[in-house]
């Protein structure tokens, strides 16, 4: 394998330097007639006597600029282009040159002028969105207008992408509010409080790092129209059938120097406004140490999953409270205070019909069941963070809490009985994070401290019992009662250096990672009103200590427009584990390793190419290991035994990306390949009921993965309209045992989304959007499943008045042989000189009761039928602040 990774490398190489050889590069200076640089003068590359833009660069501080052009033509057309200084236009050969340009004051008088600011300008590395051009008036939030500028997507969940990348960093003005939460702002920041959107292409957030750390993710600001905004959102509605309400009120205080946003909403109409205060953004975490999960469950329990793009408001029967509050204040010079706390109080019921096959070599078997469920989630969360970040100082220090308590009561009827489930899962976790990054001599140095402890002892009940052969002697009883307690402590400290030597970085830290970890779970079982323990076999006393000493040294060349970037993480692992239940430990030492190669190149203006390769090796996470028997829920029973498993990765991607602020144009073509070699197995001994029973064998595993998608957006400036097509293929392979039979499991799937959101006059607008989709199950080469789903949406906006709208969202959806219409339909009313809107919806017009959706898992297809909430109508008070 490595051979060929080498080979393919050298290849890659010469190509590179094959297509370098090809490229024309034209560079200069630009001066005024003082021989004074002038930055910011646009300079243009067309084929000879054609208006078609094929590169272009702006000048910098200096007045520099370098254009790469790769074209066949002998001729080129050079443009010099600016407002303020004389336009010089000229044809030149094909060669690589050098030209220096002196631009004399161009001043002309005119009796009109009228200004027309492009909708997309870019400057360097930022891209600017002028909002005026973008929005529409049915349009409420900022969120609603990111979603129709090019290069820019906004996923069912708020998570912003840019290119297919998510963004690392949400300013306004330039401020970082809400730490990763960002949803929070853009889903009620009204879009009249802005001026332009920013994206800034290869954003690292740390100053200090910029030009030593290489960032491929971009970042987001906000452009206020006002240097201060005293702006937010509000909403009081009332409606049936139930009862409904809608409240909603969350100003918010922004400036570039202190911030504040608090809000409080609630309601019982299926919008689940708690996806407002999920982390988006995230710190890049290095690979090694490995650090403990940010949450913990003891139980498989999944919460409602979202259905085929179907919107949740159609079926989540909620009663949610969400209270939250986001301060940012300066202390002292560059020194900021952050604090971010919410509390949110939600409660969910869902009731489906599941209709579950398992797809086996030789046989099939076919499950149905019907599905209750009421839960209830409470939780607090906190942060607190000092920072300052300069480019000669970084320093941070994060205090986090978070409380929880989650309540399942679950019904499942299925063919023969009437199985009734009860967890309680509470949690509660402390944490503590120190960084600081200074400047020594030319060199930096790096220190990091991390602190954290959680625990949860956690609680679930089954009635009638299950899995009566193994945990009572092939005898009935009652109720089992699984008890389990996790305790958890981690330490993690570091400290390294970034040196820079002409076009050379390095870098190196080292670090010691320190987690032990207490498990106790026991088992008991009812039987006839008498409560006994189900024995040794079914108790967990587990230690874990886990030590991990590590380097991660790496290594980054810059020039011109290449970078390259080494990186060789090595973790020293040890592992020790016992068990006072059964008077056994077991332990292990590892080196592992991480090494990482990555390639960018610009080209053109235009284009970027990134190229990775990436292998990881990492041990079994301490939550996942059993002694004993533990009861997931009412049909998963497992235990590990406490086997290491070792798991070796590898993954080689690509991307090429094409994006023209000018001709507002936005590509990104990707693959990513993936290979998995594990240590374990883990064994399935799937039941006749459903139910199945996990344990890990020693043997190893194999798993691939391919992922190809392609990105593509388009803004049309004379119509006002977006186009966007996004596809994807996704292929993975595996082995899989079940019944001590092992087969090959295929599961490939492809998606096709094209996009168009049209402006055709003033008063009429629309939307209209398709999903295909095809998963496809193959067992042991043969096509077990095939899954075809169309998703049609369509909305329309009439304007008849100024201050009159009609909307009107159309859905079709169809699953193989199944249909599904859903229409809803809205006005809105809003008031002269005011900033209050009257609105009125009406949502499942059609009264549509339930919806379909599969899934296509390993060798499980799963068939849900979902019960949708009825056709209702809510009146609503909407104003902004």
């Amino acid at each position: 394998m490595r051979k060929w990774i080498v080979i393919g490398f050298t290849l890659a190489l010469v190509a590179f330097r094959l297509q370098s050889s090809s490229q024309t590069l034209i560079s200069g200076k630009v001066t005024d007639t003082l021989n004074k640089p002038l930055r910011d003068i646009n300079v243009m590359v067309y084929p000879k006597h054609s208006g078609i833009l094929k590169a272009y660069a702006i000048t910098d501080q200096n007045g520099r600029y370098v254009v790469e052009v790769n074209l066949e033509t002998d001729s080129l057309d050079l443009l010099l282009s600016s407002i303020h200084f004389e336009r010089i236009k000229l044809t030149i050969p094909n060669q690589t040159q050098k030209l220096d340009f002196s631009l004399k004051p161009d001043t002309k008088l005119l009796e009109t002028i009228t200004v027309k600011a492009n909708p997309i300008d870019q400057n360097g590395d930022t891209i600017s969105y002028l909002i005026e051009q973008f929005k529409g008036r049915e349009d409420q939030t900022i969120e609603d207008v990111l979603k129709k500028l090019p290069g820019i997507e906004v996923e069912e969940s708020g998570k912003i992408l840019y290119q297919g990348l998510p963004i690392n960093k949400f300013y306004v003005e330039g401020l970082d509010l809400t730490d990763g939460r960002y949803a929070m702002i853009s889903s009620n920041l009204p879009h009249e409080s802005v001026s332009t959107v920013e994206v800034f292409e290869k954003h690292q957030p740390i100053r200090i790092l910029e030009d030593r750390v290489y960032s491929q993710q971009a970042a987001l600001n906000i452009k206020l129209k006002n240097k201060t905004a005293y702006t937010g959102s509000g909403k009081i509605g009332s409606g049936f059938e139930p009862w409904l309400w809608d409240v909603k009120f969350t100003p918010m205080l922004l400036s570039n120097k202190m911030q504040l946003l608090a809000s409080y909403q609630s309601n019982n109409t299926g919008d689940d406004v708690s996806r407002q205060i999920n982390r988006f953004a995230r710190a890049n975490k290095a690979v090694f140490p490995f650090q403990p999960s940010e949450t913990l469950s003891l139980f498989d329990l999944s919460d409602l999953e979202q259905y085929a793009g179907l919107d949740t408001k159609r079926y989540l029967d909620n009663q949610i409270h969400l209270s939250n509050i986001n301060v940012l204040i300066p202390l002292k010079k560059d020194l900021q205070l952050r604090a971010t706390v919410f509390y949110v109080n939600d409660l969910r019921r869902n009731q489906s019909f599941e209709d579950r096959t398992y797809y086996l070599p030789e046989d099939t078997i076919r499950l149905f069941q019907d599905y209750k469920r009421k839960q209830t989630s409470r939780y607090w969360h906190g942060t607190f963070d000092l920072n300052r970040n300069t480019s000669h100082n970084y320093l941070k220090n994060k205090t986090s809490f978070t409380l929880q308590k989650e309540i399942f009561h679950d019904r499942i009827l299925n063919e023969t009985d009437t199985i009734k489930q009860y967890a309680t899962t509470p949690y509660s976790s402390f944490s503590n994070t120190l960084n600081s990054i200074f400047k020594s001599g030319k060199n930096l140095i790096e220190f990091q401290s991390l602190i954290q402890y959680d625990q949860g002892p956690q609680e679930l009940s089954v009635a009638p019992g299950p899995f009566e052969a193994i945990i009572n002697s092939n005898k009935f009883y009652d109720t089992a009662f699984q008890s389990a307690t996790l305790r958890r402590f981690y330490a993690d400290h570091f400290v390294g250096s970034n040196l820079k030597w002409k076009r050379w970085i390095f870098s190196i830290r080292f670090g010691f990672a320190l987690r032990l970890q207490t498990l106790q779970s026991k088992l008991e079982i009812n039987s006839n009103g008498e409560q006994t323990e189900a024995g040794d076999s079914f108790q967990n006393q587990l230690d874990a200590h886990q030590y991990q000493i590590y380097t991660i040294p790496a290594l980054q060349y810059k020039f011109k427009r290449l970078r390259v970037s080494v990186d060789w993480p090595l973790n020293m692992q040890q592992f020790k584990l016992q068990d006072a239940s059964f008077n056994t430990s077991k332990s292990v030492s590892k080196l592992l390793q991480a090494p990482k190669l990555s390639i960018n190149y610009n080209f053109g203006g235009f284009w970027d190419v990134n190229a990775s390769w990436y292998y990881l090796q990492r041990l079994s996470d301490p939550d996942n290991f059993y002694f004993a028997y533990m009861l997931k829920n009412y049909r998963e029973l497992i235990k590990t035994e406490a086997f290491f498993q070792q798991t070796n990765q590898q993954i080689a991607s690509a991307s090429l990306s094409y994006r023209n602020a000018i001709t507002a144009f936005f590509n990104t073509l990707s693959y990513v390949f993936v290979q998995r070699q594990m240590s374990l197995t883990y064994s399935t001994q799937l039941q006749e009921n459903g139910s199945f029973i996990v344990t890990a064998l020693e043997l190893p595993n194999t798993s691939q993965s391919h992922n190809i998608q392609f990105r593509s957006s388009k803004y049309i400036h004379a119509l006002k309209s977006s186009l966007s097509l996004n596809t994807s293929f996704m292929l993975n392979k595996g082995k899989t045992l079940v019944n001590n039979e092992s087969f090959d499991a295929v599961t490939m799937q492809y998606n096709l989304s094209p996009e168009i959101f049209y402006q055709t006059t003033t008063w009429l607008n629309f939307n209209y959007k398709i999903h295909h989709n095809v998963m496809s199950s193959y067992i042991s080469g043969d096509l077990r499943s095939q899954i075809r789903m169309n998703r049609h949406y369509f909305s329309i906006n009439l304007f008849p008045t100024d201050r009159h709208l009609l909307n009107f969202n159309l859905e079709y959806f169809r699953f193989d042989n199944t249909d599904y219409n859903f229409v809803d339909m809205m006005y809105r009313y809003s008031f002269p000189k005011s900033r209050f809107k009257l609105e009125a919806r009406w949502n499942n017009l059609l009264n549509s009761n339930d919806f379909l959706t599969q899934y296509n898992y390993q060798f499980t297809v799963l068939t849900t039928t979902q019960n949708l909430r009825p056709s209702q109508i809510l009146i609503s008070l909407r104003f902004s602040f």
